[in-house]
């Protein structure tokens, strides 16, 4: 998080506990903005490529922590056999993955294949 300054509030966006408002009346702490990097301008200059390589660096760790204790192998990730040596990410795995991002899968009838197949009891999605 960076350095926090003192602004003037009308009304904050997030409710907080009476213990963490200041004293003093109509002012409060607030958490400087990011810097955020854009590519609008062209290239990114040597700084502000390397606030984004240090927050990718920083994502990739999370990412990394998470599955070495989160995905275990041969539940949500290892070798199919017969098809060589590299690990797949079965779906137990996929489904923790996209929980992590606060994601989840969504599907909805497939009627076409179902009006071409035309036979009782079959399931079809998209």
């Amino acid at each position: 998080m960076g350095k926090k300054k003192k602004v003037e509030a009308k009304q904050p966006k997030e409710k907080k506990a009476p213990e963490e408002m200041p004293e003093e009346k109509g002012l409060a702490c607030v958490p400087e903005e990011k810097q955020v990097v854009t590519m609008e301008k062209g290239l990114p200059s040597s700084g502000e490529l390397k606030i984004m390589l240090d927050e990718e660096t920083k994502r990739q760790s999370v990412l990394d922590n998470f599955i070495k204790e989160n995905l275990k192998s041969g539940i949500d990730y290892g070798v199919i056999p017969n098809t060589g040596s590299k690990p797949s990410l079965f779906k137990p795995g996929g489904e923790k993955i996209l929980s992590l991002f606060n994601l989840r899968a969504e599907w909805e009838k497939d009627e076409d294949t179902l009006g071409m197949i035309n036979i009782p009891g079959t399931v079809a999605y998209k």
